[in-house]
């Protein structure tokens, strides 16, 4: 980053830089203080994970980042004027070695190679666009070659991402709310930049790929669809000096698909295509033909709609002709405040999520909890999917869920609740235990 600063204040250009870890800032998200995680979890149970037949139907919990009680202490002699000072709940900025560990702990939960670039790439292109945001830019520009945006048709098409492939590799794309991106060097070969650069003496800064080997648990090479497709497209222009220049065309005439903004992909920030989750069933075989399978057909997966019964436990399952009778955003989702993630997902990530470690899951239940953390824009674009315009709406649509229920509780039961751990068993009750 210094190189890149250097060479830019050589040329009187303002420099905005980020590390990729600084995703799990509040500030790197659409509303720049979005105060909250995302966390994955899954209502089958751990044992059940590996024997099910299919990938579970993933859920996520909003989780905020901590905060710290802050008390104004004008006079600490005083314990009047002490008790009678404000407290402010200010929230704790995560530091660069917690950041670290987080990404450390979401790319460690990932099982492929592809998998973990595939997250990176997600998190870098967020980045970027926040930055171009928060500098007051309308455009970015990329400085992505022919060779490349080749390579990126090639690697997006095998990784499931051909819906987005006009967005991804286009000349101008409009997709991104508020930010136009642009390639002017698309037709441009990387070995034409390269002679362009050493000819007129200009300073290359030197390219730092994440270093994601050691992740794998593996002796051997490692290689993702993206490293192989780059060594495919520039083996193969050796020979064919026309193959680059044929990939693009070919992907220029793809059109942009027909589907909004506000309906993006919470992970990628794509376009999502309509009942992903059921052509995807319908299509992947995940085990063995068998009698069972031909007899009971795959259940159509729930709808991204927010419905409570997509977990298998709310007011409308069990009654294929029922709909849910709650709005969409203040559906609940089990009183642990769990919200859709798989159905709001692209096909691409959905895919991509094939290669998550399940063990690393956490249970709807609560008890096992996720041992990674989604970033803050991922969180906010789910809350922003289920119709919540911010974390304190869907707070307050929380609590008086809870309100609700504990209203239509037996105030008999409710109060036993209260005063549970100062009841003293009674001797019917340690017979019982004594007879266990």
């Amino acid at each position: 980053m210094e190189q890149a600063q250097s060479i830019a204040a050589g040329y009187g250009y303002s420099f905005h830089g980020a590390s990729i870890e600084d995703i799990y800032d509040p500030e790197w998200s659409d509303s720049q203080c979005f105060e909250a995680v995302a966390s994955l979890v899954t209502s089958l149970p751990k044992e059940q994970l590996a024997t099910s037949g299919q990938a579970p139907e993933l859920l996520t919990k909003v989780i905020p980042l901590r905060t710290s009680t802050s008390t104004s202490m004008s006079a600490p002699d005083n314990t009047e004027e002490t008790l009678a000072s404000p407290i402010t709940s200010v929230r704790s900025k995560l530091s660069r070695t917690e950041k670290i560990s987080k990404l450390k702990a979401l790319l460690g939960a990932c099982t492929t190679l592809t998998a973990k670039e595939t997250i990176l790439q997600h998190f870098r292109s967020s980045l970027l666009v926040q930055l171009t945001k928060r500098a007051q830019c309308t455009i970015l520009a990329l400085g992505d070659s022919a060779t490349m945006v080749a390579v990126q048709i090639i690697g997006l098409t095998a990784s499931g991402r051909g819906y987005s492939l006009p967005h991804e590799t286009s000349l101008l794309s409009n997709w991104i709310q508020d930010c136009k991106i642009i390639r002017p060097l698309k037709d441009c070969l990387v070995k034409e930049l390269d002679t362009f650069c050493r000819l007129n003496d200009l300073e290359l800064i030197e390219k730092h790929s994440a270093q994601l080997d050691w992740t794998m648990r593996t002796k051997a090479e490692v290689k993702s669809i993206n490293r192989l497709t780059k060594e495919f497209i520039t083996g193969l222009d050796k020979e064919f000096p026309s193959t680059v220049a044929t990939v693009c065309r070919t992907a220029a005439k793809l059109t942009a698909p027909e589907a909004t903004y506000e309906n993006k992909c919470p992970l990628c920030h794509g376009p999502v295509q309509k009942d992903v989750q059921e052509w995807k069933s319908r299509i992947t075989v995940m085990t063995a033909p068998s009698d069972n399978a031909n007899n009971n057909p795959p259940s159509k997966p729930a709808e991204a709609d927010g419905c409570c019964s997509s977990n298998g436990s709310g007011c409308c399952s069990g009654n294929s002709a029922a709909t849910c009778s709650q709005p969409p955003q203040q559906q609940s989702h089990d009183t642990a405040a769990t919200l859709p993630f798989s159905s709001l997902l692209c096909y691409g990530c959905l895919t991509n999520l094939r290669d998550l470690d399940l063990k690393t899951v956490g249970n709807q239940t609560g008890d096992d909890t996720s041992s990674f953390e989604l970033p803050p824009y991922v969180a906010e674009s789910i809350l922003d999917r289920m119709g919540f315009p911010s974390l304190e709406s869907f707070q307050e649509q929380q609590e008086s869920t809870a309100r609700a229920r504990a209203a239509e509780m037996d105030p008999r039961e409710s109060l036993r609740e209260q005063i549970q751990e100062f009841l003293i068993a009674s001797d019917d009750e340690d017979d019982e235990g004594d007879e266990a």
